[in-house]
């Protein structure tokens, strides 16, 4: 096909114009010149249009009417303008505010704009101010030389570390009912921290406990020595027996004390009256009736006895199974992990003359009922649970499975 030729001027085409129908669609569009910047004041600063406009009103002669404006924007059009930030008067509030240097109020463009825009700011200080009430009146405020009177921790002056004991029970009862409300809807994540807390211990071996548990004296120390002499021919966790004492007594010393108050009825083990299965496969009266020739720790006897629901307190190397973290709140959170270490072959060994205590001597009509329901929930996790342990191990020492199918 020849080259095409414009019919007026008779001249050759591009040859990327020579088959479009409309080669002028093809021509670029003229850029306009860019617009001129406005004159700078003094100091090198450029003055926005609102503040040259007001400047030029001022320097008219006396008499003489300024030219319209026409009709001002919206204050919509005015939030989207690109240069909205320029139409507002550099250091100067709305004109209407109290306080604030009053502005001309003819019918132009910058002083309807500026009414509008004024008060879009007023709506934006009230809500502002709005807010900050809300968080002072948060914080209950107390005028300026007026004291809150708080009887409760008014008497920490009047309290003795001689007695911390009296003193921790009266600061527990400052407790308001509405700080432990929670806990009925939102059960405590308790395997979940604990598996946390034994990812950053720094030691080779973990005690896993209750943070109400207390340790008899020394026994940290005493454990040390113990751990580094130790000898265990498979996996092995070392229970430390924990009893439950009265109130009104002190803390027992040693094993002799702990022994006496035992017999007297001023300590028992734990959980003896509220949940028997707890802490019964330990097996109590013989670690009572056993003499210690040594103060030193040593092992007393092994479980021999071990049922579903035991749940020690033990040290043990951080190896153990973690805590299944599909038990939340109150309920199966530790036996279920004592019941995988026992199908996984651990072997529970109870040492003395060392033990922990609870304050308190525990009854079930002191249980709250939010237990009770966390513990309901619990028990329809565990038979998903013990699936999963005889499928992991292929064992079933305590015949769970059976017991599922019958």
């Amino acid at each position: 096909m020849p080259p095409m030729e414009h019919k007026h001027s008779g001249c050759r085409l591009p040859l990327h114009l020579q088959h479009h129908p409309h080669p002028q669609a093809h021509v670029q569009p003229r850029v306009p010149p860019p617009r001129a910047r406005p004159p700078a004041a003094e100091g090198g600063q450029v003055r926005p249009p609102a503040a040259r406009l007001l400047q030029e009103r001022a320097d008219l002669p006396a008499g003489s009417a300024p030219r319209p404006l026409g009709r001002p924007p919206p204050v919509q059009a005015l939030r989207q303008h690109p240069r909205r930030r320029a139409l507002r008067l550099p250091q100067r509030r709305p004109p209407h505010l109290p306080g604030h240097p009053e502005l001309p109020r003819e019918d132009g463009l910058v002083d309807r704009g500026e009414r509008q825009l004024g008060r879009a700011h007023l709506a934006g200080d009230v809500r502002r101010q709005r807010r900050r009430a809300q968080r002072a009146a948060a914080l209950h405020p107390v005028p300026a030389g007026v004291q809150r009177q708080n009887p409760g921790t008014n008497r920490l002056a009047e309290m003795s570390c001689a007695n911390p004991i009296s003193a921790l029970q009266h600061l527990v009862k400052q407790y308001l009912t509405s700080t432990t409300k929670w806990r009925k809807k939102l059960p405590y994540p308790q395997n979940h921290l604990r598996n946390l807390a034994r990812k950053n211990c720094q030691s080779k071996f973990v005690f896993l406990t209750d943070v109400d548990i207390i340790p008899s004296r020394g026994m940290a120390e005493k454990l040390d020595v113990f751990l580094e002499t130790a000898k265990c021919a498979g996996l092995c966790a070392y229970v430390i027996p924990t009893y439950e004492i009265d109130e009104r007594v002190r803390f027992p010393p040693n094993k002799t004390e702990l022994v006496r108050l035992a017999n007297k009825g001023l300590a028992r083990p734990f959980h003896h009256k509220v949940f028997i299965y707890n802490q019964f496969a330990t097996n109590f009266t013989k670690w009572q009736n056993t003499a210690d020739p040594v103060q030193e720790v040593h092992v007393s006897h092994t479980v021999t006895n071990f049922e579903f629901l035991y749940e020690p307190f033990y040290v043990a190397p951080d190896t153990v199974p973690p805590h299944d973290e599909r038990f939340v709140g109150y309920g199966y959170t530790r036996n279920s992990q004592v019941y995988e270490m026992f199908v996984a072959g651990y072997e529970f060994l109870v040492l003395s003359p060392i033990f922990t205590c609870h304050w308190g001597l525990q009854v079930k009509k002191t249980r709250p009922p939010w237990r009770e329901h966390q513990n309901n929930l619990n028990r329809k996790q565990f038979d998903g649970f013990k699936r999963e342990i005889f499928a992991k191990y292929d064992k079933d020492p305590l015949n769970m499975m059976s017991k599922r199918k019958n």
